[in-house]
């Protein structure tokens, strides 16, 4: 096995090579010659030719010809990649006649205007079938094609539940237009696999030269993705059903500062800047607030990078005993929350998959049936993906030129909270900014009706309802008064006929395009608008 390995390897290349074997050597050796040619007489270059049961061979040269020691008698075995692999007698002027391994040239393979024979096909096609996709509990029909094909990368760069996977064939190849490959599911050219079942692939062909182009045109000049979905086969009906379950956590939270150490941090900073801004030279971190304004000329805190005040003399009880020493302050007795933010926003997500189908054949006609839900939750509250599939594909045969078909896929699609946990300015890149600190019994429903933001935090410290740059909300509870709610109906298979024009020329064309319509819904409680200014002013003039 290891020869037939190391022949592989070398096929194509004139060397000569030997191993070890722990098959004694013969005594007598001789040397043994010949030549390997193809049924059509034209020699075969690179073909290995090992003594059986040893390491010992070589390969044959321009001309198909080898030369190796071995005993009269001995068994070689001739092979090569698109060869049957055969076993002679060794002796002097043999003539080796290979035939052509025909297993691999009669696959069939779908690309743009039919299908057609591998031995024929000229063009760079990846292809896989179902087996790959049967084994693996996916949400997304696009998370089939994850690591199983060369040149198709598919990045997952936004998490949230629904999300469009980034497919690139080939890399990218352009740095201003799209690089998204086209999709062709059952003939019918979509922009995306979004409200395909996976359960329903049968294979995936990808299309990754200019022969897409040549097809498809302009749209395949990212390469093509060929999805055919599942076809009755003949026999008894099948039915099937499938169901999984599985649940999501956080991986890794995002390092950023505890709760008493923004607090010291806060504390330090303003120190530094009172320090830099005293105009007497006597300053001293231990002088209390009133004589840090005097010293500095301010009538009062200000909340820019010149303050110099601690805001909040109930920071001093969750510092260390060197700043609390350090400064001078009094305790109310009051006690502030303290707040994980990330703690309290990702939650455990739960993704529950349902597939149902019955199939069947006849002598004249497939059919296949398939119903599918999922229900997948987001770590971040509140966002679901929720999708139904229905699928209908029948084909009869009318007689030997005419076949007529009906492939119905409608889907319906549900997608709530969307955007709110991926990318700039979205709640999850709030969560990172919020201050982790609420008034005692507040916590985190702090900046949510009729609680006011905490006083001493920043003006964007907190997640805030979409567009609205003076209308903070409570992270979690702010979802139940404003969500983004997206329904889709699609259809994505239309009904097709077939004429076979001659016996081995079919041609197949749909009668309608798929669609897929939309309807997005806000909805805001009225509650949620509060503004910043006055509630600042109000409550710094309560503390006195």
């Amino acid at each position: 096995m290891a020869a037939m390995a190391l022949a592989s390897l070398l096929c194509g290349a004139k060397v000569s090579y030997a191993a070890p074997s722990s098959v004694p050597a013969v005594a007598e050796q001789s040397v043994v010659n010949g030549k390997v040619v193809d049924t059509n007489g034209q020699p075969v270059i690179g073909a290995a030719v090992v003594v059986k049961g040893t390491t010992r061979g070589t390969t044959t040269d321009v001309d198909g010809s080898f030369t190796l020691s071995a005993s009269a008698g001995t068994t070689l075995e001739i092979s090569c990649i698109g060869y049957v692999t055969k076993s002679v007698a060794a002796s002097n002027n043999m003539s080796i006649v290979l035939e052509e391994d025909s297993t691999l040239l009669e696959e069939t393979v779908v690309i743009g205007y039919g299908s057609v024979k591998r031995s024929n096909l000229t063009s760079a096609v990846a292809s896989m079938d179902n087996s790959s996709i049967d084994d693996r509990p996916m949400d997304r029909a696009e998370q089939a094609l994850q690591g199983q094909l060369a040149g198709v990368n598919v990045l997952i760069t936004n998490a949230e539940p629904g999300a469009d996977p980034t497919i690139r064939v080939r890399g990218t190849a352009s740095i201003s237009a799209g690089n998204n490959p086209l999709y062709v599911i059952d003939g019918v050219p979509q922009s995306s696999m979004t409200g395909l079942n996976p359960n329903d692939i049968a294979n995936i062909e990808v299309l990754k030269d200019a022969a897409s182009s040549a097809i498809y045109g302009s749209r395949g000049s990212n390469g093509v993705i060929i999805v055919t979905t599942r076809q009755g086969q003949k026999g008894k009906p099948k039915v099937s059903f499938t169901a999984t379950y599985g649940v999501a956590t956080l991986e890794k939270k995002v390092d950023v500062l505890s709760a008493e150490e923004w607090m010291t941090n806060f504390i330090k900073s303003v120190d530094a800047n009172y320090l830099a801004l005293d105009k007497t030279g006597t300053a001293k971190i231990s002088d209390d607030n009133a004589t840090r304004m005097k010293n500095v000329g301010q009538t009062s805190p200000t909340y820019s990078g010149t303050n110099c005040v601690v805001y909040d003399e109930r920071w001093f009880k969750y510092v260390s005993k060197d700043l609390q020493q350090s400064h001078t302050w009094s305790d109310n007795g009051e006690e502030l929350s303290l707040l994980d933010w990330q703690d309290y926003m990702y939650q455990p997500a739960g993704t529950q998959n349902y597939n149902v189908s019955v199939s069947g054949a006849s002598d004249a006609t497939k059919y296949m049936f398939s119903v599918g839900y999922m229900d997948q939750n987001g770590l971040f509250p509140a966002s679901n993906y929720k999708r139904i599939n229905l699928r209908t594909n029948i084909q009869s045969k009318i007689n030997d030129y005419i076949t007529v078909g009906l492939n119905l896929a409608p889907s319906f699609i549900i997608n709530r909270g969307s955007g709110r946990g991926n990318g700039k300015d979205s709640q999850a890149h709030r969560v990172l900014s919020s201050a982790p600190v609420s008034e005692p019994g507040v916590g985190y429903n702090v900046a949510y009706y009729p609680n006011i933001k905490y006083l001493w935090a920043g003006t964007s410290a907190y997640p805030k309802e979409w567009g609205v740059e003076d209308g903070p909300l409570r992270p979690a509870g702010g979802f139940e008064g404003g969500v983004e709610h997206r329904e889709c109906t699609c259809q994505q298979g239309p009904p097709h006929a077939g004429e076979r024009i001659r016996p081995h020329y079919p041609y197949e064309g749909p009668l309608d395009r798929g669609y897929c319509f939309c309807k997005l819904q806000q909805f805001r409680h009225p509650y949620l608008h509060q503004q910043h200014g006055p509630q600042r002013q109000l409550a710094y003039q309560d503390r006195g």
